[in-house]
């Protein structure tokens, strides 16, 4: 057997690449990575007794005697001059192949122990190694070995003992979470006069940090951190530290404004630095006991409450623990604790909430709502769990009971010779993502014998933004099969026309906070007029809800809104309440009604007046949260023909300014990028709509990339209408 001369400090694995080859991806693929982590890295070849050096960062240690030798010599030469005598035979039982093929073969990935071993300065630090099978050829086996650093220390054999006493975390070396709890328990008794500070933290996403690099990586992160609090208290007498569990990490120390706010810079700024080419980031939970009698475990469950309030957040990564979170975490633990026997006890009830004809007052539908009759809660309404079970994915649960309820209910009315009006469901984004959707809901109405037009799907505009193409391709089939989809709470999100002209859905309701300050002023008037005018245009029905007043009927009526929900004409109420209120003089069955002729379109429509720019539509483009235009393309000119506010902002432009930003708007697109921009307009109403990047002149004079979305909205030869998205890149 050869072994490389590796006499020389520094080497790696790319100095080295003339003499050595790898058999393997692992050190190909992840070389940064692991070259990051470990100290020194080795091949070894159990089937021809061969050890090769692939990584060495030149330290004063090295795990085996570098000699020109076989493998099994310098294993044991290692053992007997450098591994601390008490591990000395558990070092040569870790390298033997028999007890590493047995232990393969029970399902774990790798095999992993820790040993001491002199360093250049004749004193026993604790190292942990790593054997990862590596791709076998030629039936010959080969393990990555991978050494790594764990305690710079002189007490490793007074450590090794404690934690095997459980004094410290076998890992990190800190203490014990059990050690943590006696000792702030024994500090806050002692200095009870003085304030102190729980501080709880964990690395977001450190799951992906095992998957991505492998659980050794993680292993290391984790004694990377604990070292970061080592540093951090290393001259405070009165603070405490450990890891509890996992990833999560906790202190104890004497509250400060400064004191917390270090502490979060510190370890913030250290995990920036860590050996992991990964970004990371952690998040803080405080909180300050105020009773010695507490036990010292359920101030660390209320400093993790207030962590959880803010994971996931970008402008925060700490807060401290108020007693409104404990109650809101009590609360969230009843519902979820209860939430699958209720759906087994029925717990949960249907209630109805009708569509009315504002001129006739007659009922043209009704949408399915859902309360929950909690034993010892009483009747809660959706706003007490709905957002608890969409994000623990009861939501689909849920929504699939109201589903059957709503189709049982129409059957039932069906076979009672009652009208049976159309009523919606609710559909969330889980649900349309779930892959048994679409067999789930038309397997309901074929089950209860209903056309699926008297069960309409009411989707939220928000539910398209996340997997829009999915989520398209899953409406357009509910719409083929015969399903009546309606976007719900239409202009609440940010792109509503974009969808619109990419969407097909057969009703829009829309948000009733279009509403909100109807009679302080006469803006919210105004956008629901254009709305009103744009939908009737594009020959889509329009349920407006949130109604309350008479003088909002009466507006809605004036302006042709013909159908209203809200509670000026009932709230949602019982089943049986609603059929007793609305129903009980009806004896024959009457046809359904037919929501499209109470929405049939107006053809008298002024187009020229809705695209105006003197009219009330400005405000609708005003509402939307993303710079929108309209332009018009005749004589080779492109020409700004209305415009957001957002607009002006992204470009920088005043909007009273309108000669820069308008006639001639080509002359500030980039030259090398205009006839591409032209060529690539949609010439009809056939044409998908275009997305454009391009460079645009500003009023600096600088120039500035955009991302456009343009669709045709009208035209002939001579001139064309488009609408515009324009995003910067």
């Amino acid at each position: 057997m050869k072994w490389h001369n590796l006499s020389y400090r520094g080497l790696t694995m790319k100095q080295n690449t003339k003499h050595f080859n790898p058999s393997y991806t692992v050190t190909r693929r992840y070389d940064k990575a692991l070259r990051s982590i470990y100290n020194e890295l080795f091949e070894i070849n159990f089937t021809d007794d061969i050890c090769r050096l692939l990584h060495y960062t030149g330290s004063k240690h090295n795990l085996f005697c570098i000699d020109e030798e076989p493998f099994s010599t310098l294993l044991s030469k290692t053992a007997e001059q450098t591994i601390h005598p008490a591990d000395k035979s558990r070092f040569l039982e870790f390298f033997d192949l028999a007890k590493i093929r047995a232990l393969l073969s029970s399902g774990t990935k790798y095999a992993k122990d820790e040993f001491r071993k002199t360093h250049s300065d004749n004193k026993y630090h604790n190292f942990a190694i790593t054997l990862i099978p590596l791709e076998q050829k030629s039936g010959k086996e080969h393990f990555l070995c991978c050494l790594a650093e764990l305690e710079n220390t002189e007490q490793a054999e007074s450590h090794a003992v404690n934690r095997k006493e459980n004094y410290y975390d076998e890992l990190t070396g800190l203490p014990s979470k059990a050690v943590f709890y006696k000792k702030v328990h024994a500090l806050l008794t002692a200095k009870y006069e003085q304030h102190y500070c729980i501080a709880l933290f964990d690395i977001d996403k450190f799951k992906l940090v095992n998957d991505f690099f492998g659980a050794h990586a993680g292993d290391r992160l984790l004694c990377y951190i604990a070292k970061l609090l080592e540093e951090y208290f290393a001259k405070n007498e009165d603070a405490v530290y450990c890891r509890l569990d996992a990833d999560r990490f906790a202190a104890c120390f004497l509250f400060s404004r400064k004191a917390y706010a270090e502490l979060i810079d510190y370890i913030t700024t250290g995990l920036q630095k860590s050996p992991l080419n990964f970004e990371l980031a952690a998040y803080f939970g405080l909180y300050l006991p105020e009773a010695l009698d507490l036990p010292v475990n359920i101030m660390c469950d209320r400093a993790m409450m207030a962590q959880k309030s803010i994971k996931g957040r970008f402008d925060k990564n700490y807060a401290f623990y108020e007693e409104g979170l404990r109650k809101k975490l009590l609360h969230k633990q009843e519902i979820t604790g209860r939430m699958n026997q209720a759906l087994k006890d029925k717990q949960f009830e249907i209630y109805l909430q009708p569509k009315v004809h504002l001129i006739t007052n007659e009922i043209v539908g009704a949408e399915s709502l859902v309360r929950w009759n909690h034993p010892t809660l009483g009747l809660l309404a959706p706003g007490d769990f709905i957002t608890i079970f969409e994000e623990n994915g009861f939501i689909t649960k849920l929504d699939a009971f109201v589903w059957e309820e709503t189709c049982s209910l129409l059957r039932k009315w069906l076979n009672e010779g009652r009208r049976a009006f159309p009523i919606s469901v609710n559909i969330s984004r889980l649900d349309l993502l779930e892959p048994s959707f679409f067999q789930i809901i038309t397997n309901l109405v074929e089950k209860y014998a209903i056309d699926p037009k008297i069960l309409n799907l009411e989707l939220t505009e928000t539910a398209y933004v996340k997997r829009y193409d999915e989520i398209k391709l899953v409406t357009d089939k509910l719409r083929d099969y015969g399903f009546s989809v309606h976007m719900d709470d239409f202009g609440s999100g940010y792109s509503a026309l974009n969808m619109l002209q990419d969407i097909a859905v057969d009703t829009l309701k829309v948000d009733l906070n279009f509403m909100s300050g109807f009679a302080e002023s006469g803006r919210g008037r105004n956008i629901l007029s254009s709305v009103i005018r744009m939908a009737k245009w594009l020959g889509l029905p329009v349920v407006i809800e949130g109604v309350e007043t008479e003088e909002q009927v009466a507006f809605l009526r004036s302006i042709g809104c013909t159908v209203g929900q809200g509670y000026y004409f009932s709230k949602p109420v019982p089943v049986n309440k609603f059929e007793k209120y609305f129903n009980e003089n009806e004896q024959k069955a009457k046809p359904a009604a037919k929501i499209e002729s109470v929405f049939s379109p107006d053809a008298l429509v002024n187009i020229e007046d809705f695209w105006s720019p003197a009219s009330a539509f400005n405000l609708l483009f005003n509402s939307l949260q993303e710079a929108s235009a309209i332009y018009e393309y005749h004589d080779n000119n492109l020409e700004l023909l209305r415009a957001n506010d957002f607009y002006y902002e992204l470009l920088g432009i005043q909007r009273e300014n309108l000669y820069f930003a308008g006639t001639h708007l080509l002359d500030y697109i980039h030259a090398e990028d205009r006839e591409r921009f032209v060529a690539n307009l949609p010439i009809d109403e056939s044409a998908s709509p275009v997305k454009h990047t391009f460079r645009r002149l500003v009023s600096d004079g600088k120039i500035i990339c955009l991302h456009s979305q343009v669709h045709f909205l009208a035209g002939d030869a001579d001139r064309k209408l488009y609408y515009a998205s324009i995003s910067k890149i």
